[in-house]
């Protein structure tokens, strides 16, 4: 195993790591909607960015099944698979944003902005199947607000915390191919 598979399979590990603590850390409750936990899409996006989607797959599985087994006690689950599975496996869209020589910052935004766009997506459709199946009725209002007060926190914090990384360690963000 040559030194590039090793710094590959290291960085996705303290990613998937990163990416579980991450999620599982509160920071606020709405009343009728989602928590508010710290970003943990975060690191597999930057891991993404620094590697590409094909080396980077493996670990956006292990830590989605990690993720939605520990929140929510299921692992083999349509809900869970829709919530949890699939928008991380989605997030890997954000490899198109990668640069030959270094990331513009204004990329690494929509990068971000992608990604919590397809979770936001994810969880709607999610939600028509939830409420659809055990509840016959749909209300589209308050399902995209109960989706979107959560994931708009979410994604204010994970900008933030992203251009605070960017700023302090602008070598991570460098083409690595």
């Amino acid at each position: 195993m040559d030194n590039r598979m090793v710094k590959i399979i290291v960085e996705g590990l303290i990613a998937t790591g990163l990416s579980i603590v991450l999620s599982l850390v509160p920071l606020y409750q709405f009343e009728n909607s989602g928590l508010v936990t710290l970003p943990g899409i975060l690191p597999l996006i930057i891991l993404t960015l620094r590697w590409g989607f094909p080396y980077s797959a493996g670990f956006f599985m292990i830590s989605s099944v990690a993720i939605a087994f520990l929140k929510t006690g299921f692992v083999l689950n349509s809900i869970v698979a829709i919530n949890y599975v699939l928008p991380y496996l989605a997030i890997g869209f954000v490899d198109f944003y990668k640069s030959r020589k270094k990331l513009k910052i204004w990329k690494l935004a929509l990068a971000i902005s992608q990604s919590f766009f397809i979770v936001f997506l994810f969880r709607m459709i999610s939600g028509f199947y939830d409420y659809g199946f055990y509840a016959y009725k749909v209300n589209f209002s308050r399902l995209l607000a109960n989706n979107s007060y959560y994931l708009l926190v979410e994604f204010v914090i994970g900008v933030a915390m992203a251009f605070v990384i960017y700023r302090r360690n602008e070598t991570m963000f460098r083409f690595k191919r």
